[in-house]
């Protein structure tokens, strides 16, 4: 796993880039051909967004046996993940690399206010979930 915490005042969107991958153009020190964004942390402290990337470093875009056999249940029914991510552009200005550790330090910070808080351990509904598609049309649209 790669880590990249990011830093922004501004709230940013980066939720339909789940399940996509792209090309490694942020971590040449990592020899995995490909990055696939796999999960989101975000946490609201002291006026600004603190964001964990989590990428899953590939040498495919190929999914395993077991994400096939969800993608039978809840998918399009593809046997690659989405490419086209240009991470180095996506992820703009201003971010870092971080380890597990860093992580999970980030993560076990309180909020200082009532109105802070933390979104973490992102994962899709699957299409069975009673008013699935509703929110998913719902999100799609904002």
């Amino acid at each position: 796993m790669l880590y990249v915490y990011k830093q922004s005042v501004v709230p940013l969107s980066p939720w339909n880039m789940l399940r996509v991958g792209g090309p490694n153009n942020v971590a040449p020190q990592i020899k995995s051909r490909y990055l696939l964004l796999s999960n989101i942390d975000a946490t609201h402290r002291e006026d600004a967004w603190h964001y964990i990337f989590e990428f899953d470093a590939r040498d495919t875009l190929q999914k395993s046996g077991l994400a096939l056999m969800m993608e039978n249940h809840n998918g399009n029914g593809s046997t690659k993940f989405r490419d086209g991510a240009n991470w180095a552009q996506w992820l703009g200005e201003n971010w870092q690399i971080i380890d597990e550790h860093v992580r999970g330090e980030i993560l076990k910070l309180r909020p200082i206010e009532p109105a802070d808080g933390i979104i973490t351990g992102v994962r899709e509904l699957p299409t069975w979930f009673p008013g699935a598609k509703q929110l998913a049309t719902t999100m799609m649209a904002q």
